[in-house]
């Protein structure tokens, strides 16, 4: 049998292969309806010699013209959108580009559909730990082919940072008929239906396939405790009429020291807003006076920042000094995230007795000022300028901002914030149908990405618990698949005497960071209260299991004080942003850069799953 077929019909074939002095032998099982189990057996076409071995293949011909093309975690549809600063189509100088297994979020995953049908495959990677192997997608004579490529290699460049090919590389084994090279590759087909993502099957095999526990590092007490202290001790910082939190500590020959220069942000990496808010609930449930002084000092300092447009600086520095402000744009991910976290602070401070109508009064500003800019379409730019005219309009930038409007609604019940949010809602999500991928969240990128999608999940779940609509749990389970495709779901092997292997790390359930940034980091955090209302809402622990595998990566490499990383001591609570799993910057090393958003963000899971006990705020852990 060579034929992958589905309800009778003949979707894709495979391609015998032979090379000089190898021959193969192919066995195809079906497995259930629409997953096929292909198994490839290299070996010498003459007995008693070992030879050498390199670029070996195994082809999946497509039987319909794609119009989508993915490889998970690298490349969505070519990577068209954006500035092309990372690898773009799947040729270069016309020869397909090949992807080592550690670069993609699935071991040699591939996938092609059209408006019909989807098909993907990937790889087991049991007993190819050693030699490694490698994916393609390629076009010939007008059909798609999904290869998987061995042992590993990448070809004919290789993407090692931001911008950079460099030369590839292309390994090779030794074979013989004693020990042939044997590969076996999972074909998933899925009928488009139901407004579902293509690829879910393929990834919910992939999953089950490789699906074990990471060990975390600590309990949820020890994170809290450590989170806290790395925000108090290492961050913290009162200069220049700022009282808040340093937006991370960069590596010097001494030991590790706040970033000189513009070091304070109110959201996205330096997540000021969102660590007083944390401070404020360590009063509220451990009335410890310091959080509380420090929380305060913190939310109050930003008060200062607003403007009479209802914008407020993001960048402190821009706030502090006038010819800074055309350097550091307003964008729309740190004001939704100033904007949701002040509404947070407002009815927190509430319940530790403090009253701050200021705190709803900024947020609201912030609120009010998207409704008014927002197109008709339904969109919120990206960024802005101090004036509050629109400087970056394209991008998913914009969503950022439509939990914050949620928010709102909770807060006002007027009808105004829920209509926006919907219509936001529509635009951004159309988006990622239509195109298979959202954009430019990263702000020290204009690529394809996962964290612009991050409001989208948040979002579709709040607006179910608002609106009793289950099509938008529908909604949030098609917006948790495509962040599932930035999951890592098998492990990488390290070598001994790396960071990584030291590390013990373990990819299993960490995400990447965008088609630009080919390392793993821990911003998936941001969504793990989501996924886990997920799964109770749908009823499928895979959701759970997802969530928690993100949690526990993401444990992995928190200082408890007496860490000691390429002879430097870490201070306690401080982690890497950037884990450096494939050949990527230095491969199997981490950024050396400590900065703030992953303890933020571990505070707000915490405080969001209710860890300690009932909150003001929050009620199963999502606030509506």
């Amino acid at each position: 049998m060579d034929r992958i077929q589905y309800d009778n019909q003949v979707l894709a074939m495979i391609v015998p292969y032979s090379q000089h002095m190898v021959e193969t032998i192919d066995s195809l099982e079906k497995v259930e309806e629409g997953i096929y189990r292909w198994k490839r057996v290299f070996q010498p076409t003459v007995d008693y010699v070992e030879i050498p071995v390199s670029n070996l293949q195994m082809d999946l011909e497509l039987k319909f013209n794609s119009t989508y093309k993915m490889i998970p975690g690298v490349n969505y549809n070519g990577n068209k959108w954006g500035d092309g600063k990372e690898p773009q189509g799947f040729s270069f100088d016309g020869k397909p580009y090949s992807f080592a297994y550690h670069r993609t979020s699935v071991a040699g995953c591939t996938y092609a559909q059209n408006d019909k049908w989807g098909i993907g495959m990937f790889v087991d990677t049991k007993g190819l730990e050693d030699c490694g192997f490698a994916c393609s997608i390629l076009e010939k004579e007008g059909k798609t082919i999904l290869r998987v490529l061995l042992p590993e290699q990448e070809m004919p460049v290789t993407y090692a940072s931001k911008g950079n090919l460099i030369p590839g590389y292309s390994h090779t084994v030794l074979i013989s008929r004693e020990k042939p090279l044997v590969c076996t590759a999972y074909i998933c087909v899925s009928r488009l239906e139901d407004g579902k993502a293509g690829y879910a099957k393929l990834l919910d095999l992939a999953w089950k396939k490789n699906y074990h526990i990471v060990r975390p590092w600590y309990d949820l007490g020890k994170i809290w405790e450590l989170s806290l202290r790395f925000a108090k001790e290492s961050l913290w910082s009162e200069k220049g009429g700022h009282s808040g939190f340093s937006i991370g500590l960069s590596r010097t020959e001494s030991g590790f020291k706040q970033v000189p220069g513009n070091k304070y942000e109110a959201g996205w990496c330096g997540q000021n807003i969102s660590f007083g808010v944390s401070l404020l609930y360590d009063y509220y449930w451990q009335s410890n006076q310091e959080s509380l002084n420090k929380g305060l000092a913190c939310l109050d300092s930003w008060l200062q920042t607003r403007l009479e447009n209802g914008l407020a600086f993001v960048h402190f520095n821009a706030f502090l000094y006038e010819n800074e402000r055309d350097l550091r744009p307003i964008d729309s991910c740190n004001l939704g995230q100033m904007a949701e976290n002040y509404l947070e602070a407002y009815e927190v401070a509430a319940a530790c007795g403090i009253q701050k109508p200021a705190y709803r009064e900024i947020a609201l500003g912030i609120c009010d000022f998207a409704l008014n800019i927002q197109s008709a379409d339904g969109n919120y730019p990206s960024a802005f300028n101090s004036h509050g005219e629109v400087i970056q309009r394209d991008g998913s930038t914009g969503s950022f901002l439509i939990p914050a409007i949620l928010w709102a609604y909770a807060f006002t019940k007027d009808e105004k914030y829920l209509n926006s949010a919907k219509s936001a809602f529509n635009y951004y999500m159309n988006s990622l149908k239509q195109n298979g991928f959202t954009t430019a969240g990263a702000l020290d990128t204009h690529c394809i990405d996962k964290e612009s999608a991050v409001p989208l999940l948040s979002s579709a779940i709040m607006l179910y618990h608002i609106t009793n609509d289950r099509e938008y749990i529908k909604l949030a389970e098609y917006t948790a698949y495509y962040l599932s495709t930035w999951q890592w779901h098998h492990s990488v092997k390290f070598p001994q005497g790396s960071i990584l292997y030291d590390y013990g790390y373990d990819t299993f359930g960490g995400t990447s960071v965008s088609t630009q940034h080919h390392h793993i980091d821990c911003y998936a955090l941001r969504y793990v209260p989501y996924l886990i209302r997920l799964s109770e809402l749908t009823g499928r622990e895979i959701w759970k299991q997802r969530a928690l595998a993100v949690w526990n990566n993401a444990t992995i490499g928190i200082s408890d004080g007496t860490m000691v990383v390429a002879n430097l001591l870490r201070p306690a609570g401080s982690q890497d942003e950037g884990f450096y799993h494939t050949r990527w910057a230095v491969p199997n090393a981490v950024s050396q850069w400590l900065v703030a958003w992953p303890a933020a963000f571990r505070l707000e899971i915490l405080r969001k799953t209710n860890f300690l006990r009932k909150t003001p705020l929050y009620n199963d852990g999502i606030r509506v």
